[in-house]
């Protein structure tokens, strides 16, 4: 068994609507009622979730965005790229990595900016990572990129656009 197979076997990692693998890592049994929360959540949240996320060479994470911000940890195997465009339209790439001198685990996306993720590197094929949101993550919170509607809004990006998106 490689190691792919493996980690998705230890973490019980399932195939995500959005590219990748994830499961459950943490979900606080604590709620926020709706009305102490900002307008853009309609019901209420858990303080915050946490999952584990893998992508691999063959097995990206589409653009999508969340109602809230969201930590990224990295943790094992190859450099993962995260491909980023802001509401104000920026196209930025931040890359977490273990490797010596570019060590870098953790990151910040913040709400409302469209993002993908990529795993870079040729030894391992896989990054895996840790995701944690506060209030916790609701599918109501989460939109999957519409490439046309990516295109229109951004056409300086086509070429990250299309690669992570589908038709």
């Amino acid at each position: 068994m490689g190691d792919i197979e493996r980690i998705k076997k230890r973490f019980k990692l399932q195939t995500h609507p959005e590219g990748g693998f994830y499961s459950a890592g943490y979900r606080s049994p604590e709620f926020l009622k709706s009305e102490g929360l900002p307008h853009r959540y309609t019901s209420p949240r858990n303080l915050y979730s946490s999952i584990y996320f893998m992508v691999t060479t063959t097995n990206s994470s589409r653009f999508h965005k969340l109602k809230t911000d969201e930590m990224w940890h990295f943790y094992l195997g190859d450099p993962i790229s995260l491909h980023l465009i802001s509401e104000s339209g920026h196209y930025s790439k931040v890359e977490l990595s273990a490797e010596e001198g570019k060590e870098k685990f953790m990151y910040l996306v913040k709400k409302n900016t469209w993002m993908a993720a990529a795993c870079e590197g040729n030894e391992k094929n896989y990054s895996l990572a840790a995701c944690t949101l506060a209030p916790g993550f609701e599918y109501d919170d989460f939109e999957l990129a519409n490439r046309n509607d990516l295109l229109a809004a951004y056409p300086e990006h086509k070429e990250v656009i299309i690669r992570f998106t589908e038709q």
